[in-house]
């Protein structure tokens, strides 16, 4: 290869070098923030299982009372 080659060369390695940093670094990024929103999430989910059962609960109390006097009459 001739110096005029070997220039562009390695320039085009260079621009492939900071190109897959950037993808690294995005990943990365993307990983933390997925992780931080995952995180937040289980926090609600927690914070709001208790009222999420006791809906629930009374739910099905509701649909067994109905099964019961359909099966009554």
């Amino acid at each position: 290869m001739e110096s005029d080659e070997r220039k562009k060369y390695t320039f085009m390695q260079a621009l492939a070098t900071i190109k897959n940093d950037k993808v690294a670094k995005r990943k990365v990024k993307n990983v933390e923030r997925m992780e931080n929103k995952r995180k937040k999430v289980e926090q609600e989910d927690a914070k709001f299982a208790d009222s999420r059962q006791a809906v629930k609960k009374k739910q099905h109390r509701a649909d067994g009372k109905t099964e019961k006097a359909r099966a009554r009459g």
